[in-house]
């Protein structure tokens, strides 16, 4: 599926880096011009400006080597999408696999958006749901593009953090609301509150278990010492 996709994509253009940052330029040209089909124009060299009819080798030798890392990393339905012949391009076996599982890009993103502006952080850590929410936040950017106008600005990831928490956390923060115009001041405010608020619920707990009057081994204990007692008495 397309988050499937995502994935094995971004894993594909780390490895691509490590081998040559060259693979990704025309990757992302495809990415932002999916309609239109890629021939070996594509590596055509400019010379002053204009469109040489010489071939950049380099390139193209790049193109075939995408192309045959698409095929063997790639099985299923989505191996056929591959390209079958002689004159094969890797870039164009890409847009084929971006046309592929792209279709429903719009709907995902804006089911994405939805669960940014109003997350369910209702159970398991705050750490652990912020961490979440901004991978949530970092995919939808991606997904536009890193678009400087799809980015969320502080202001509203300060608001949504203001909305979702409870209690005294909420009230400090709506109160100090003028102080804190950075989201990364508000965000370790809102999670060293949480841990601390759990460090002293552990320590809390651990103290009425030390004090517990119903411990067992206290319990014998304190028979043991009224027995003497009553025994010495009686003599």
């Amino acid at each position: 599926d397309g988050e499937s996709f995502d994935n094995f994509n971004q894993k594909l253009k780390a490895y691509l880096a490590l081998i040559d940052e060259k693979f990704l330029e025309p990757m992302e040209s495809v990415e932002t011009n999916q309609t239109e089909m890629v021939t070996d124009e594509m590596f055509a060299t400019e010379v002053e400006g204009e469109i040489d009819d010489e071939i950049d080798e380099e390139a193209k030798a790049r193109s075939r080597r995408l192309h045959w890392l698409l095929t063997s990393m790639i099985s299923g339905d989505a191996a056929k999408v591959i390209q079958t012949g002689l004159h094969i391009n890797g870039y164009e076996t890409y847009r084929r696999l971006i046309n592929r599982y792209k279709v429903h890009v719009q709907s995902r993103t804006m089911g994405r958006l939805t669960r940014i502006l109003k997350p369910d952080w209702s159970s398991g850590k705050l750490q652990d749901n912020i961490a979440q929410w901004e991978d949530e936040i970092m995919k939808y950017e991606r997904e536009n593009g890193n678009d400087k106008k799809h980015r969320l600005p502080d202001n509203l990831k300060i608001a949504i953090i203001m909305n979702e928490t409870k209690g005294a956390l909420k009230e400090h923060l709506q109160l100090n609301s003028d102080r804190y115009k950075k989201y990364q001041e508000v965000k370790e405010i809102a999670i060293n509150y949480h841990r601390a608020r759990e460090a002293f619920k552990n320590e809390k707990k651990n103290q009425n278990q030390h004090n517990d009057p119903m411990d067992v081994d206290k319990i014998g204990k304190g028979r043991g010492k009224g027995k003497g007692k009553g025994k010495g008495k009686g003599k």
